[in-house]
């Protein structure tokens, strides 16, 4: 469930900016380093953005964060992470989550692909680790910190540090 909600949410990122870093962030967005190399999403546009997701069913529920961006080639990224458990009432500010623990489990994911039609997907492994720093209920916005090791799906001695994270303002739809 928490691959698919990722996938979902990197995938139907509503859209702003290419590989660089934007001078003044405001607003929505989403930054990380992937083995060292900036990874920027400001806002939504028609190519790039941010997006974020909660899908509440029964017990359970599953929170996604994700960002997509595309350079001039139309080749894209997408770093994700998504928290699920059984309560999200358990998800608050100054909130600090790892890869498992308890009722709550955080995964972050990393994707690739080209005009070639390469695709590189990647999970976690269980050193994902996710803060919320504010979260308004009320008017479904959040933001945090966040970082992953991904390993590779088609091969495990290729890997992807995701750190200093921070997604921003980013508000998020509800199931």
């Amino acid at each position: 469930m928490l691959v698919s909600l990722s996938v979902l949410v990197a995938c139907s990122s509503n859209n702003s900016d290419d590989f660089n870093e934007p001078n003044d962030l405001s607003g929505a967005y989403l930054t990380a380093k992937v083995n060292g190399e900036d990874f920027v999403v400001e806002g939504n546009s028609i190519l790039t953005g941010v997006y974020a997701q909660l899908v509440e069913s029964n017990s359970v529920f599953v929170f996604g964060i994700g960002a997509t961006t595309f350079d001039d080639g139309f080749n894209a990224r997408v770093v994700s992470l998504a928290l699920g458990g059984l309560d999200f009432d358990m998800v608050v500010a100054g909130g600090e989550y790892y890869a498992q623990q308890g009722d709550l489990t955080v995964a972050g994911y990393y994707n690739e692909q080209n005009t070639n039609d390469t695709y590189l997907s990647s999970e976690s492994n269980m050193e994902a680790y996710v803060k919320i720093t504010a979260i308004d209920k009320i008017n479904r916005v959040v933001s945090g910190e966040f970082q992953f090791v991904s390993i590779d799906d088609d091969n495990s001695n290729i890997t992807y540090a995701v750190t200093d994270g921070v997604f921003n303002e980013i508000e998020y739809v509800t199931e």
